[in-house]
């Protein structure tokens, strides 16, 4: 989970630089805001109880995006709180609503594993052996 975590904070950062270069002349305004997309797509597919690590790792990214940029500290704070509760609540609301194929997959994959793993205990010993070690 950590390397995901950080990972995902990396590209925040990273999809908050791009979209500073898409916005326009002597503003602050982008039409475009890649880091909330990429945000909500990594939330919808870790399970919901890491979803505060990676919250996290994106407020402090996208804080030390603008403190590097020279925003005011507290405003970059309440900037950081709103879009939080937002992304958050765009998440829940999405994997709230919408029936998701990946969470049958996840739990397909699952079920297989335990399957294979259960069947390797109660077989008897020379059928769960490789095939290359039977033949040589």
């Amino acid at each position: 989970m950590a390397i995901g975590v950080i990972a995902a904070g990396a590209l925040y950062y990273f999809s908050t630089r791009l979209a500073w270069l898409l916005t326009f002349p002597d503003s602050k305004v982008s039409l475009f805001f890649p880091p909330h997309a990429v945000l909500i797509s990594v939330l919808l597919l870790v399970p919901t109880r890491h979803w505060w690590a990676y919250v996290l790792a994106a407020i402090g990214s996208h804080f030390i995006a603008t403190q590097q940029a020279g925003w005011p500290p507290l405003y970059a704070l309440q900037c950081e709180a709103f879009d939080a509760v937002k992304i958050l609540v765009t998440a829940t609301g999405v994997r709230w609503l919408v029936k998701s194929p990946f969470h049958r997959i996840r739990g397909t994959a699952r079920c297989h594993r335990h399957i294979r793993c259960s069947r390797r205990r109660h077989w008897p010993r020379k059928l769960s052996r490789p095939i290359r070690s039977r033949i040589s």
